[in-house]
């Protein structure tokens, strides 16, 4: 089913009190849900499906990942796009595509999934390392699978060659049928997945562990880490039938302990109504929500 025609917008926030508009423009893959960057190029990545109208099934899913340069940010530019190759599993375009990180210059993270057309939740978490080094034409260098999670969501920054990925055991629901009202709803309906990789060699990353919590999650995840061996974790509220009626959904802030990337400690810190993402400066919390932005100080992590 199409629906309308996306743009992109360019901000100079130079001077925070006068924040000004650059450019628009319309990426060259719809859908796109995250964007990374190294140096002037910025990396997009794109998660989308077709369904039938009347039983709202999902039949087919598309997820891109693409590069735009914003040398001169009034004038963003395509570079190029990962092509698909049946030699590598991880160049696929026929599986949606979450958020991605670069890093060591050359590289991109992204998170991915095996699931393809109408078999939403069987396939299996997909994180895919792709040389990055030619923006014109990258390429699929490898895919980890985390088979605990069916997709992947968010990855952190690195602390002490670790980054945390988040995922969710279920992914879109399938038919996107409202289970309390009319309406399409294609939430996530499964649990929140919390993963740890090794990136001491950061072109061959390793798999320590995953987690598998109880937490109800659907959109909404972001991490950072805090030092020491602690991220901090925002995960939005649960699927729609998992809130109660008349009750504000909630998401969770949460503690990661990975001091031992093996055997991850999760504690939760707070719930905050509407919560969508988190960013940290110092020992200050934000965490975006659905009614604005809540402030927070995070503890003394030093005695633990």
């Amino acid at each position: 089913m199409p629906v309308n025609t996306q743009s992109a917008f360019v901000y100079d926030i130079s001077d925070r009190r006068n924040l000004r508009s650059q450019a628009r423009f319309t990426p060259a893959f719809p859908f796109s849900g995250y964007i990374s960057f190294l140096g002037n190029t910025g990396w997009f990545t794109t998660d989308s499906f077709m369904y039938n109208p009347g039983p709202n099934t999902i039949f087919q899913q598309f997820g891109y990942f693409f590069a735009v340069d914003f040398t001169d940010p009034a004038r963003p530019a395509a570079l190029g796009s990962l092509s698909p190759d049946s030699a590598r599993p991880a160049s696929s375009t026929s599986s949606p595509r979450f958020g991605s990180m670069t890093i060591a210059g050359d590289t991109a993270y992204v998170l991915s999934t095996t699931s393809t057309g109408g078999d939403i939740n069987d396939g299996q978490g997909a994180f895919q390392v792709v040389n990055i080094s030619n923006p014109a034409a990258p390429v699929a260098q490898s895919q980890i699978i985390v088979p605990q999670a069916t997709i992947l969501t968010a990855v952190s920054a690195p602390q002490d060659n670790i980054v945390l990925v988040t995922g969710n055991t279920k992914s879109w629901r399938n038919p996107g049928v409202n289970p309390r009202a009319s309406g399409l709803n294609f939430q996530f309906t499964g649990v929140l997945t919390l993963s740890a990789f090794d990136l001491t060699d950061p072109h061959n990353p390793v798999l320590v562990s995953t987690r598998c919590t109880d937490i109800a999650a659907s959109f909404g995840y972001s991490l950072a880490p805090l030092g020491g061996g602690f991220f901090a974790l925002a995960v939005g509220p649960p699927p729609d039938d998992a809130v109660a009626f008349g009750a504000d959904p909630r998401g969770q802030l949460m503690l990661v302990d990975a001091r031992d990337p093996g055997n991850l400690g999760l504690f939760s810190m707070g719930f905050v109504a509407k919560l969508s993402g988190l960013a940290v400066n110092a020992n200050t919390l934000y965490a975006a929500t659905g009614d604005g932005l809540s402030v927070f100080q995070l503890p003394d992590l030093g005695g633990l």
